[in-house]
């Protein structure tokens, strides 16, 4: 029961975090993020 509760809510988190982040990199500029994916490579 414990797991069931403790992977939804790491479910949710991930969910949050991917909208929030999403939404980040909605404001950047694209070149910001050409460069940084190449420091990323």
């Amino acid at each position: 029961m414990l797991a069931l509760v403790l992977s939804i809510a790491a479910l949710g988190a991930s969910l949050v975090g991917n909208i929030v982040a999403r939404q980040q990199m909605d404001r950047l500029p694209a070149g910001l993020l050409d460069s940084a994916a190449r420091t990323a490579q």
